[in-house]
């Protein structure tokens, strides 16, 4: 394929094999930055959403039992009141159910459409990041790397 009508899933692929790709994979599928927005990728990730049999113990809880809250509508946000608050306490039989068929149950036909758009498609799982910081708030989250080691 000459390098000049390369589709972004095949320059992904030449990146990962060092294959002389003609440019490095991008990732700019980002929120607005000082207003700037960037919706360019290479990339598109598929994964499970969440179990459609789910019901929150409380408004605006959403499956991991995190509540979310922004001043801006066009971001994330951050958890309040997070729900792990003590570890010894925390009920671990409460997280989400990952083994419900309907969470995946889209997942062939929307990487299917990725594929006919020439995407390089990845499986999306949960951040192992944001998750944390999100269920235990993002003070306890730094002190539990010194303190919690073992429980996280």
């Amino acid at each position: 394929m000459h390098k000049d009508t390369m589709t972004s899933r095949e320059i992904v692929k030449r990146c990962i094999e060092f294959r002389d790709p003609p440019r490095i994979a991008m990732h700019f599928a980002v929120d607005s930055i000082q207003g700037k927005t960037w919706s360019f990728s290479d990339f598109a990730g598929a994964g499970y959403v969440a179990d459609p049999g789910f019901v929150p113990a409380e408004e605006g809880r959403n499956e991991w039992g995190v509540l979310m809250e922004s001043l801006d509508p066009a971001s994330m946000g951050e958890s309040v009141d997070p729900p792990i608050k003590d570890w010894a306490k925390f009920d671990f039989d409460k997280l989400p159910d990952f083994s419900v068929p309907a969470r995946y149950s889209h997942l062939q036909e929307q990487v299917e459409s990725l594929h006919a758009q020439e995407r390089y498609v990845f499986g999306n799982i949960p951040s192992q990041m944001l998750l944390p910081i999100a269920l235990r708030g993002m003070e306890n989250w730094f002190m539990d790397h010194v303190l919690e080691q073992d429980s996280i």
